[in-house]
Parts: C-alpha cells; sequence; structure tokens
C-alpha cells in the first residue's frame, strides 16, 4: 500500500505554463514553458530542465500586476524582486491562475492593466 506524503509546499493546487522572463536573483535565467505550480505554501517555478526551481512563499509577494493583451504578462512584486511570467500558449488559463492567486493569497493587492 502506497501513503501520499505532502510535500514540504503544502498540496499542489493548480499547474500553469508560462514563460518566465527572469526578475528574481534566485533563478536568473529565461526559462520557455516553464511549470508554474501553486502551492498551499506558496508558487513554485520549475526549469524542467533540471532540478533548479525558484519557490516564493505566499507572503513574500506584495502585489500583482496583470497586463491584459494578446499575451498576457504577469508581474508578481516580491520582497527580492519582480517575478516576470509571460502567457505564450493560449490553453494556459489566466483567469484561473488568478482566482487560484486571489484564493491562496488574499491579502495580495491585483492590479489590471490593459495594454
Amino acid at each position: 500500500m502506497f501513503e501520499v506524503i505532502k510535500s514540504e509546499y503544502g498540496n499542489e493546487l493548480g499547474a500553469f505554463e508560462f514563460d518566465y522572463l527572469g526578475g528574481h536573483p534566485s533563478l536568473d535565467v529565461l526559462l520557455i514553458n516553464a511549470d508554474v505550480k501553486l502551492y498551499e505554501k506558496g508558487l513554485r517555478i520549475l526549469t524542467g530542465l533540471s532540478s533548479d526551481s525558484l519557490f516564493v512563499e505566499w507572503s513574500h509577494i506584495k502585489g500583482v500586476i496583470c497586463t491584459g493583451n494578446i499575451k498576457t504578462l504577469i508581474h508578481l512584486k516580491t520582497d527580492e524582486g519582480m517575478i516576470k511570467l509571460l502567457r505564450e500558449k493560449k490553453t494556459t488559463d489566466v483567469c484561473q491562475f488568478m482566482k487560484l492567486l486571489k484564493t491562496l493569497a488574499p491579502g495580495i493587492k491585483i492590479e489590471y492593466v490593459k495594454s
């Protein structure tokens, strides 16, 4: 019998595909089609090519700016820098991503900007 062990991040609540355009000193590269996973305790960006990843707790995210156009750009303001995520694929559900952000971190200020 297998036992499910909760990860150090808590349960995974959603997975999305974005291009990571940098902005955080711990992961200062560009990643095409990076996995962005939302957990109970925070947000994790996985490189897919190695075991490198970036985890940011919800309490360290100070605000979100979402710019809507053909390719949605999301800026996550953190204690250490601005994380930039770009939606390239139309299959990435940005509305669901933003709903989960609001639910998981209700204290985060979210600003929507049209470009």
